[in-house]
């Protein structure tokens, strides 16, 4: 596995000890207080804004309410956010990027100027393990087409850019999320028109027009269901990519962090265009275990 350290992580900090938490929503609170705390550093608000947050998907009917757990990440990080407007996605992978779509709504109907959105997800869970193994998708010595299990958090602000303030320093171009009928535990053949779709959205709600993706984080995780989605979708898309793009698929180098990939790609997007690692604009895309698809493009600010 790729775990953070338990010398990393720093220890549960709650007052009073939360009730209705797993043991695996504790671990969840330790990883995404100090990725809160960083995104949230020097934000001055009148009002607190809400959050927007990508959870793993349940993996039974009766999994905790993940209101507690939001009243333990808010008291553990010491940021302060609106938990009654908040909204969570527990749909693993691509949850972050339906979270991105609900806050650029939020944003768009005026009534707030800053969103908080993320993703925060650990496989360090025994049920889930177990029910991998079973599955066989657990990367070993006799499991070739499986993943190293991982966990992060990431958390990015977002805001309207006006004219009259200094906009953010990378923005988000386009949004696009899609449902998959060929899922991996669907009866329908897998044709890729999920990723496809998602990205038909995103680019129907640009305002790039003309110019090609320069560069793509992807969310592979080393499945090769998740290899021949991208394949499809980037080919029927091909028009839209410049030549000579880049490919990056960062699980390499800290396994499938689940419900945490989207909102971590985005940050290395921005991070690869702050420093001009990557030239603009960048594809970031993540697909779920169910039939969530969802994209975005980040690109340098352009106010």
């Amino acid at each position: 596995m790729a775990l953070v350290s338990e010398a990393e992580l720093e220890p549960l900090r709650i007052e009073s000890e939360p009730t209705g938490l797993s043991c695996r929503q504790r671990r969840m609170v330790r990883l995404g207080a100090p990725a809160l705390r960083e995104a949230s550093e020097g934000l001055a608000l009148a009002e607190p804004p809400p959050l927007f947050l990508a959870l793993p998907r349940p993996e039974t009917k009766k999994a905790p309410s993940p209101a507690p757990m939001l009243a333990a990440l808010a008291e553990q990080a010491g940021v302060s956010f609106d938990e009654q407007a908040s909204q969570c996605f527990p749909v693993g992978r691509a949850g972050f990027f339906l979270a991105l779509e609900q806050g650029i709504r939020v944003l768009a109907t005026g009534r707030v100027s800053t969103v908080l959105v993320g993703g925060v997800d650990t496989h360090a869970d025994l049920r889930g393990l177990a029910t991998l193994d079973a599955e066989r998708r657990l990367l070993g010595e006799r499991v070739s087409d499986g993943f190293v299990p991982g966990e992060g958090a990431g958390f990015l602000v977002l805001a309207r850019s006006t004219t009259q303030s200094r906009g953010p320093s990378t923005w988000i171009a386009g949004v696009g999320v899609a449902q998959d009928p060929g899922h991996r535990h669907a009866q329908e053949p897998a044709r890729g028109e999920g990723l496809w779709n998602a990205l038909n959205g995103m680019f129907a709600s640009s305002p790039l027009g003309e110019a090609r993706i320069a560069s793509t984080f992807a969310g592979l995780n080393g499945e090769s269901l998740g290899a021949k989605e991208w394949g499809v979708a980037k080919i029927r898309h091909r028009e839209c990519f410049a030549d000579g793009d880049t490919l990056d698929h960062p699980a390499d180098c800290y396994g499938d962090i689940g419900a945490a990939t989207g909102a971590v790609l985005v940050a290395l997007a921005h991070t690869a265009l702050m420093k001009q690692q990557r030239r603009g604009p960048i594809l970031v895309w993540a697909s779920s275990d169910h039939e969530e698809r969802g994209c975005a493009l980040v690109d340098r600010d352009i106010t």
